[in-house]
């Protein structure tokens, strides 16, 4: 790819090979777009379409109640790759929207945002306080495992004599 060329628009474009005196009767296509970018979406309208999904993604995501409890009790590091994909949709979505000086999708957005802030938020607070109740568990089985000693020391000396 030493003849490619990087443009912006997500999809390289490789320099047609010299071209010989004799003339083709084919048109000319348009450079294809790499790795599954397509040239439509580099179109103003198209990032309108990419709101429109957008919402009705989150709509459809939002409406379908999970179906058991196990799902409720996903670890963070599943909890986290299930929202990277919907946060970085998010973004493009809001980057398109200030782009597009849309005022309503931009605040929709920035709704959204808070929400997963606050939840965050709310979820750093749950950590911090299992913490604390494992660290003092820990505290409570030492406390517990040294009077269980002492106790089994106790009743050796009681019975020796």
């Amino acid at each position: 790819m030493a003849n490619s060329l990087f443009i912006p628009n997500n999809y390289f474009v490789i320099p047609p090979s010299r071209v010989s005196t004799s003339s083709s009767s084919k048109p000319i296509a348009p450079p294809q777009p790499l790795l599954g970018f397509s040239v439509a979406n580099s179109s103003p309208s198209s990032s309108s379409r990419r709101a429109s999904f957008f919402k009705s993604h989150l709509a459809a995501r939002g409406s379908v109640p999970p179906v058991n409890a196990k799902e409720d009790n996903v670890d963070s590091s599943g909890a986290d790759q299930q929202h990277l994909p919907s946060l970085r949709t998010l973004l493009k979505v809001y980057k398109d929207a200030i782009f597009n000086e849309d005022e309503k999708t931009v605040s929709e957005i920035q709704a959204r945002i808070e929400v997963i802030e606050n939840k965050q938020n709310e979820l750093v607070q749950k950590v911090s306080s299992i913490s604390a109740e494992v660290t003092s568990g820990k505290q409570k089985l030492i406390r517990l495992l040294a009077d269980f000693d002492n106790c089994r020391k106790n009743l050796r000396k009681r019975d020796l004599p």
